[in-house]
């Protein structure tokens, strides 16, 4: 990979953000973190694909404290706008590394605020978030992420069938 990546530093400016972004993620891939890092930093002008690879590498190696510092970041200095495919990585970040229920409520105001509220991938990421939140009762929160659905899938179903059980625990 570094070798690969050697000879595409030489013709970085040819080749520009799209190759970058795809290293930021095959480096993450490969596991080397600090070196999807080394390649965001070094992005003059990042645009959402290169703030979404930084912060799905996070996501996916586990690096939850990491995931969040870098979407607050994103969020004050990058003057783009996150899209479903920023709100599912950070809305699993909160569901699958135990944040509070208070943070990824945060985080769904905010996606309903941009105007996401109803699209599939977010919707479920947020149905599964919410209903680990059990000890909480959020269960009418997912309910309500799954109201908003414009478009329902299977996977959804089976998320539904789960709700009602957990809400009727509560």
């Amino acid at each position: 990979m570094q070798e690969l990546h050697g000879k595409i530093v030489k013709y970085e400016e040819a080749l520009g953000l799209v190759v970058s972004n795809a290293a930021i993620t095959a480096y993450s891939q490969c596991g080397t973190l600090a070196d999807s890092r080394r390649i965001f930093d070094g992005i003059e002008s990042r645009d959402l694909i290169s703030w979404n690879s930084m912060l799905g590498a996070y996501a996916y190696h586990g690096m939850d404290d990491e995931a969040m510092g870098f979407f607050v970041r994103m969020m004050r200095e990058s003057g783009v706008q996150p899209d479903m495919y920023t709100f599912t990585s950070i809305i699993s970040v909160c569901s699958e590394h135990g944040h509070d229920d208070h943070r990824g409520s945060g985080i769904h105001s905010l996606m309903i605020k941009i105007g996401l509220e109803g699209v599939t991938h977010v919707c479920n990421a947020l149905i599964a978030m919410y209903t680990r939140f059990t000890e909480n009762c959020m269960m009418e929160d997912a309910y309500k992420c799954f109201s908003s659905l414009v478009l329902k899938d299977s996977l959804l179903e089976l998320y539904v069938n789960w709700i009602f059980t957990a809400w009727f625990e509560c």
